[in-house]
């Protein structure tokens, strides 16, 4: 990873999951710092959509929405395969 100044820095943090044909995560700092205040509301706001059934237009949805949605659902399809002895 690079910093601004094009220095190099050590990872600190590795995801130890990744889709299929994904690289895993890898960053230079907590990733507890990338969360904020919108965090909650996007588990929330997850959780309600896979409760009505899911589907919708993401064209129409934020990025920020739809990255949230994606990292939510890679977590809950990890916890499914750990749960059922997968991958």
């Amino acid at each position: 990873m690079k910093k601004d100044s094009g220095e190099s820095s050590a990872v600190v943090w590795v995801s130890s999951f990744a889709l299929p044909g994904e690289p895993r995560l890898a960053l230079s700092e907590c990733p507890v710092s990338f969360l904020d205040g919108e965090s909650l509301s996007f588990v929330e706001d997850f959780l309600a959509h896979a409760a009505a059934g899911g589907g919708a237009d993401l064209q129409e949805w934020r990025a920020r929405r739809v990255d949230a949605f994606t990292v939510l659902y890679a977590e809950m399809k990890k916890l499914e395969w750990e749960e059922h002895g997968e991958r």
